[in-house]
């Protein structure tokens, strides 16, 4: 009765352990995507704010519309 003491024990540590590191690797690679995911949105995020710092700084084209409001003063 002791050695079917002991091997219950035994598997169920085994089990406990197994089941232990199995949910902390799940919990690695789930931290690891998001970061790679978060890593991406920052990327996105910085190239379009410099899209919209390159537009600021480009000078407005009034094409025609500066033209029509010189006639129409006149």
């Amino acid at each position: 009765m002791n050695d079917q003491l002991t091997s219950f024990i035994r598997r169920h540590i085994f089990f406990t352990l197994s089941v232990i590191i199995v949910g902390f690797a799940l919990l690695a690679i789930g931290e690891y995507y998001l970061y790679r995911q978060e890593l991406h949105l920052n990327k996105m995020i910085s190239e379009g704010f410099m899209q919209v710092k390159e537009t600021q700084q480009q000078p407005v084209d009034l094409g025609g519309e500066g033209m029509m409001q010189d006639t129409m003063q006149k």
